[in-house]
């Protein structure tokens, strides 16, 4: 599912491309931001999990998508950080 959803973003991201053909490290990910700029990957990350979505929804359909994502993001202390933050990042 993965390779597939990165199949598709890196159409108009193709910095995942390099990220996913090895074992995805913290250090790829922080050549990629000197690269590109932060703004540039979090675009590619949204979009890499909304194509992620879109493909669990045609699996096991929308409404079992959308309940699994709200149940990891409500399980998953980091999603209170984030949304604190939201907005606070520069390039």
């Amino acid at each position: 599912l993965l390779d597939r959803a990165v199949g598709i973003a890196r159409e108009d991201y193709a910095w995942l491309t390099p990220l996913f053909e090895r074992d995805l490290e913290p250090k790829g990910l922080l050549v990629a931001i000197d690269s590109f700029g932060m703004r540039e990957i979090m675009a590619g990350c949204e979009q890499l999990v909304g194509v992620l979505i879109e493909l669990l929804s045609r699996i096991v359909g929308i409404d079992m998508a959308v309940h699994l994502v709200k149940h990891v993001g409500l399980s998953n202390p980091k999603t209170e950080i984030s949304r604190a933050t939201e907005g606070e990042v520069d390039e």
